[in-house]
């Protein structure tokens, strides 16, 4: 549903209250033709379903679960959900059955020219440097060589990191650092892409761009960081690429903080790997 839209209060999940956001996209299962008619489920937040979704002084928690979308005239989702924007369906452009088995963040592709068109100007696409000049004699990425070259991944624990290549990419690895080892109550989320020559790194990044469904993703301007760099509030997410490759740092556990010295690793890391 979308495309670019404010919500009333919705608690979402890992959040510590009732708060109003917005999501330039927002994806839930939906049942039929994904339509105005048709229910859905939304597993990433509640929404407000006493009739006054826009007051958070009282408030009915409701877990979509078989709900209808409905009209805006009705307290259904939609009604409970949106406050302004668009919040439409928009089933022909990004219905899509999840596919089982291993995956990885970005293998999803947006297609929307609406959507992608609102992504570029809204992160100023055509200013970004071009990826026309990509360097092919590097080395390969390794994670290993990562985790253990790197002061700030000491006393990280890490589970068995998933690699992995196809068409597009020549490395992708994906690896879940906790602290401490046993439950703990740090997580990062790391993604490395390393792209082929026939692949666009700055396309790339607009679709990871287009993964993350809360507004708030801004350009951080920092020529030590990246050829282009996005951040989440308070550096909770680093997304960046340099020359070809491409990497997303996320703090995914219950105490968020920053990421931003470790993509710093990462980016020292990818400067000696192009050398």
């Amino acid at each position: 549903m979308g495309y670019d839209f404010r919500t009333n209060y919705i608690f979402i999940i890992g959040d510590s209250g009732w708060g109003r956001t917005g999501f330039p996209r927002h994806a839930v299962a939906w049942k039929d033709g994904c339509g105005e008619g048709d229910p859905l489920y939304d597993a990433c937040f509640q929404i407000d379903s006493d009739g006054r979704p826009d007051d958070n002084q009282a408030t009915k928690a409701l877990l979509p679960a078989n709900l209808l979308f409905g009209p805006l005239s009705k307290n259904l989702y939609r009604f409970c959900l949106f406050k302004r924007g668009t919040c439409d369906p928009v089933p022909n452009d990004e219905r899509m059955r999840r596919q089982l088995g291993k995956s990885f963040l970005g293998e999803r592709r947006f297609t929307s020219p609406r959507f992608l068109s609102l992504l570029k100007q809204e992160f100023d696409f055509d200013s970004w440097d071009d990826d026309k000049e990509l360097d092919n004699a590097t080395k390969t990425i390794s994670l290993s060589d990562l985790l253990t070259q790197y002061s700030v991944f000491a006393g990280w624990g890490y589970g068995l990191p998933q690699e992995s290549e196809n068409e597009y990419f020549a490395a992708i690895l994906q690896v879940l650092l906790r602290r401490p080892a046993k439950n703990p109550r740090k997580l990062v989320s790391i993604n490395l892409y390393e792209c082929r020559p026939t692949a666009s790194p700055s396309d790339f990044v607009l679709q990871l761009l287009a993964q993350f469904h809360k507004k708030g993703v801004k350009r951080r301007v920092d020529k030590s960081l990246g050829d282009v760099t996005f951040v989440e509030p308070y550096q909770t997410s680093v997304l960046f690429k340099h020359r070809k490759f491409v990497a997303l740092v996320r703090s995914v556990g219950k105490r968020p903080f920053s990421t931003l010295e470790m993509a710093k690793a990462i980016e020292k890391y990818f400067v000696a790997t192009s050398s």
